[in-house]
């Protein structure tokens, strides 16, 4: 099921598992895990890039400004995407490795360029730490 998933998600899909369970009890388990859930499939969706980001991408490349996407997909899927995109040699980070960069670090370009899949609310400064350090004044 893995390479199954690897390999849609490498051609930039976006993989969602599908499971089923049967509960015959009157009430309810109080979570989830409370089921006995059998797996029944991997669903794939399509979500393609609008057409004009690529060259937007390589606009603001040209221009000197450095992208960071920031994404809730599977890190596989936001490579493919972050390629059919125009971003070069994406790192990928998760929220722990950003929690973790220090100022010294954004400051220096690190990430060159960063792709941070798996984006949960609670990692909402992301975008702000990473790109603090960017910013210019243009007087």
């Amino acid at each position: 099921m893995q390479l199954a998933m690897d390999a849609m998600a490498a051609q930039g899909l976006r993989v969602i598992g599908v499971a089923g369970a049967r509960h015959a009890g009157r009430t309810l388990p109080d979570a989830q895990t409370g089921f006995d859930f059998h797996f029944i499939g991997l669903i794939a969706l399509s979500d393609p890039l609008r057409p004009e980001v690529p060259q937007a991408v390589r606009e603001c490349r040209e221009a000197g400004i450095r992208l960071i996407m920031i994404t809730g997909d599977y890190p596989a899927t936001a490579l493919s995407i972050a390629a059919q995109a125009g971003l070069p040699a994406v790192e990928v980070l998760n929220g722990d490795e950003v929690d973790r960069l220090d100022e010294a670090a954004c400051a220096a370009g690190s990430p060159r360029s960063a792709s941070v899949p798996a984006y949960v609310p609670r990692k909402s400064c992301v975008s702000c730490r990473l790109s603090k350090p960017m910013r210019k004044s243009w007087a």
